[in-house]
């Protein structure tokens, strides 16, 4: 099998897709990349970069529980 293929059967999105669920730009995510500023693993296929949805997922709700916390210690 491919490393395409594999991806492909994985539950994976692209860097769109990621920077959408997650409210940030495209860009965000390639800076975090190039920066090695990266919170979340991605998977390089030739020239495309490709999270784990699961992982997207984990970070958005690690980011709202912070949040959270941080709005209760305020009150």
């Amino acid at each position: 099998m491919k490393h395409e293929e594999f991806l492909e059967s994985q539950d994976m999105v692209s860097t769109s897709e990621a920077a959408q669920i997650l409210g940030v730009s495209p860009q965000t995510l390639r800076g975090w990349r190039s920066r090695n500023l990266q919170p979340l693993k991605f998977f390089r296929v030739g020239r495309n970069c490709k999270y784990a949805k699961n992982d997207v997922k984990n970070f958005l709700q690690e980011r709202i529980n912070i949040k959270m916390e941080r709005k209760i210690k305020i009150k």
